[in-house]
């Protein structure tokens, strides 16, 4: 078992480096891959060091930053980690003990890699989720910038409506709509007409059928 640190952006004046060189000597790290050219990837720099590595060796690392640019390229260094069964020592204080623990008990090695993988994941998808709401929310909003720009009147019950009174009035009316509550019984609610009511209701329909096609 070796334990091999790892160094990027190694060159970079403003994140001076000898503080964590003093820490992996402490750790016993018998060789540092450190990311000396600017103009390379790194993800490749580290992936193909990985290759070289034995099973049950560690890779040490400062913190989890380390290992990419990006939460998908630490997720891509783990995972193969994980399939060459490479351990991981992280530095930083705040997860220290946890890493050290880890270090002394191979399965709890392998349980942490398994726990960092699922977590990553999770946030990965969960910030994707959200850009895709973001998203859509915005789409959403400029559709409805362009139908009123479009349309002679300007809603008074919308989403996107001007006035917050409106707005809560169009969602609570969306809310009942949901709930099957009667026409009748949503206009004695929110006092407004059955007719507009129903316009709500059937462009309400009208735009859920189109986001199901699209």
């Amino acid at each position: 078992m070796k334990k091999i640190g790892y160094i990027k952006n190694f060159m970079d004046e403003l994140s001076p480096k000898d503080e964590i060189l003093k820490k992996m000597k402490s750790e016993g790290v018998q060789r540092i891959i450190m990311d000396l050219d600017e103009t390379a990837n790194p993800l490749e720099l580290l992936l193909n060091n990985i290759e070289t590595m034995d099973s049950k060796d560690i890779l040490v690392v400062e913190n989890l930053d380390e290992l990419g640019e990006s939460l998908k390229d630490i997720i891509e260094i783990i995972e193969k980690l994980d399939e060459k069964n490479i351990g991981i020592l992280i530095l930083a204080e705040d997860v220290q003990e946890l890493s050290s623990a880890a270090k002394k008990d191979w399965f709890m090695q392998t349980m942490l890699r398994k726990q960092l993988l699922l977590t990553l994941k999770w946030v990965y998808e969960k910030e994707l989720n959200d850009i895709r709401k973001r998203e859509t929310v915005g789409m959403q909003y400029i559709k409805a910038l362009k139908e009123k720009r479009t349309s002679g009147r300007p809603k008074k019950y919308h989403r996107y409506a001007e006035d917050p009174e409106d707005r809560r009035i169009y969602l609570n009316v969306v809310k009942m709509l949901d709930n099957n509550v009667s026409i009748t019984r949503i206009s004695e609610a929110v006092n407004i007409s059955r007719n507009t009511v129903y316009v709500i209701r059937d462009e309400l329909n009208e735009e859920r059928s189109r986001a199901v096609k699209e």
